[in-house]
């Protein structure tokens, strides 16, 4: 349709741009003249004579001439195996957490009964801690 004369607003969902080849979407060709396979900026930027954004918008509702295109997430893209990674991943930082945590305890705990031996004369103070040339 002819673009729309005077001030237009669009309120919809901002989707990222499509990468030719990823998620089912084709980089051959095969189109006529002026058409692309994806949404994108870098296949839209020869195509248009003005500025073209890295984005672009699925309407809810569509104005006269226009056919809304609802934002719906794309397939497979629930829990999945690459999912498990991820978490998988967020789970490996808490271990990791945990981990530093006993450790400092654990120095803590070391140095306390060094400090208590130390106290009773149980091991020297000085000597104990300077290690010794084998």
């Amino acid at each position: 349709p002819a673009p729309p004369t005077g001030e237009v607003t669009v309120t919809g969902a901002l989707q990222a741009s499509e990468t030719p080849g990823d998620d089912g979407v084709s980089a051959q060709g095969g189109l006529p003249s002026g058409q692309t396979a994806a949404i994108s900026a870098a296949s839209l930027v020869n195509l248009v004579p003005y500025p073209v954004y890295d984005a672009w918008i699925t309407l809810d509702k569509a104005d006269s001439g226009m056919t809304a295109v609802p934002a719906t997430a794309p397939d497979n893209s629930g829990l999945d195996l690459k999912a498990f990674q991820n978490l998988g991943y967020t789970g490996e930082w808490f271990v990791f957490a945990g981990f530093v945590v006993f450790m400092w305890f654990r120095l803590l705990r070391r140095e306390v009964e060094f400090a208590r031996d130390a106290a009773l004369g149980l091991v020297p103070d000085e000597e104990a801690r300077q290690p010794t040339a084998v």
